[in-house]
């Protein structure tokens, strides 16, 4: 009789583990306590009410998404937009500027628009797309004209130029604004 009490409290001993153990018992991993005790892998009975975990789950990784683009998609009918290049870089900031503002290059050199700040921008050179185009917007005779398209932060756009003479281009948002710069390009 003293064999079978002593197994009884075993019992008892662990099914009071399961019970504070909660969730964790009945997910399998009591049956895992259970052979570590040194007991039977049957499965314990479960009760009415479990007791949640007092700690929630890790969270688990998700993928990453695809990294955007280095260069923005030009708009429809923008004239070609070559991957970046090396050459003079003109900067498109939140103080709603373009950096440098004048800027004189060869023919055959390419520009790269980059957005530094937070605030979106486009290099635009069409006067079809300009608010005021008659002093917004200046191509030589024989030039394509360009729109890069929304620029977000950190991406860039590249337009060369083979074209001599005098350009003037804005930013669409923001051309009521004053961003407007000058491109001189030399034979």
């Amino acid at each position: 009789m003293g064999i079978h009490t002593k197994i009884n409290r075993t019992e008892l001993t662990r099914r009071a583990v399961l019970r504070r153990a909660g969730i964790f018992a009945l997910s399998g991993g009591g049956v895992t306590l259970l052979q570590a005790c040194g007991g039977t892998t049957q499965e314990p009975e479960p009760t009415a009410t479990a007791v949640p975990p007092t700690t929630p789950p890790e969270p688990t990784a998700t993928p990453r998404a695809t990294p955007r683009p280095t260069r923005a998609t030009p708009a429809p009918g923008a004239g070609t937009a070559p991957p970046a290049a090396a050459g003079p870089v003109v900067e498109m900031n939140d103080q709603l500027r373009f950096d440098p503002e004048q800027l004189t290059i060869q023919v055959g050199d390419t520009v790269t628009w980059t957005t530094v700040g937070a605030i979106p921008h486009t290099s635009t050179c069409d006067p079809a797309k300009a608010q005021n185009p008659d002093e917004n917007v200046k191509l030589p005779e024989g030039a394509e004209v360009w729109d890069s398209g929304l620029v977000n932060s950190g991406e860039s756009w590249s337009h060369t130029f083979d074209v001599p003479g005098d350009y003037t281009y804005f930013c669409i948002p923001h051309e009521s604004a004053g961003m407007v710069a000058t491109l001189t390009v030399t034979p």
